[in-house]
Formats: structure tokens, C-alpha cells, sequence
């Protein structure tokens, strides 16, 4: 019965997540046990978890304070490291291998990513609670 529950539990979010990631079985792959999303997909779904967490700690209570330039700066880096993992695959200058090091370098620059997306998605769900809290005072 339990496990009849966790096959189907297993099936809805693996379902859920092919929408969000190609789930390719050697990118998503993990001591043989197949994980609905990607290396490269749990890098930037958990960055960008991560880099929303920290911004709204850090200006909460500055609503209206963009981060500072530096940090932008840091975050646009951030997400140049994604094309710059992908590219060399592109045109051949990496063989793209299945190995546990491309999976690891998947991950580590779509966590990068992640957190510089973050920057980007940050100012917009101010603006739409702040709108929403409007809205409701109204």
C-alpha cells in the first residue's frame, strides 16, 4: 500500500517536472536512481531558490533599495557562466561526455545561474506583492 502511494507519488512529480527539464536518464542519473530533473536543472531551480532566500533577508526591509553594483555585477557573471559551459559543447572544442564531472560542472553552473536569475526575479515579485498589497488596501 505505502509503496503502491510513493510509485505514484514518484510518477506525479516526474510527470510535473518533465515540463521543466529534459530529463535526459545520463544527465539525471544518481547512484541508479533516476531523478526527474537534470543536473543542470536542479543547479538553476536551486540557485535561484537559494538567491531569492538570500535577497529577501538582505533588502526586506528596504523594499524600494535595489542590491548594489557590485553585486549586480557578480550575478551578471553568474549567468554568463551558463553559455560559457554550453558553447564549447556547440562546436565540439568539449566532447560531451556523460561523466560524473560534466554533471558536476551541470550543476555548479546552473546553481550560478540560478543565483544570478535570481537578480532578475527578485525586483519583479516586489513589484507584484507591492501591487498586491495595493490592491488590497484599496
Amino acid at each position: 500500500m505505502i509503496a503502491d502511494f510513493v510509485d505514484l507519488l514518484y510518477r506525479l512529480i516526474f510527470d510535473a517536472c518533465s515540463y521543466l527539464c529534459h530529463q535526459m536518464p545520463e544527465r539525471s542519473l544518481i547512484f541508479g536512481v533516476r531523478l526527474p530533473l537534470c543536473f543542470r536543472c536542479t543547479g538553476i531551480y536551486a540557485g535561484l531558490a537559494l538567491g531569492l532566500i538570500y535577497l529577501y533577508f538582505r533588502y526586506r526591509k528596504t523594499v524600494t533599495k535595489y542590491p548594489s553594483r557590485r553585486y549586480v555585477l557578480l550575478m551578471v557573471f553568474c549567468v554568463v557562466l551558463l553559455p560559457l559551459d554550453i558553447f564549447p559543447v556547440l562546436i565540439d572544442l568539449i566532447p560531451d561526455e556523460s561523466t560524473v564531472f560534466s554533471n558536476i560542472r551541470r550543476a555548479v553552473t546552473g546553481l550560478f545561474f540560478g543565483a544570478g536569475l535570481s537578480l532578475f526575479v527578485y525586483p519583479s515579485l516586489v513589484v507584484l506583492s507591492l501591487r498586491k498589497g495595493e490592491l488590497l488596501n484599496n
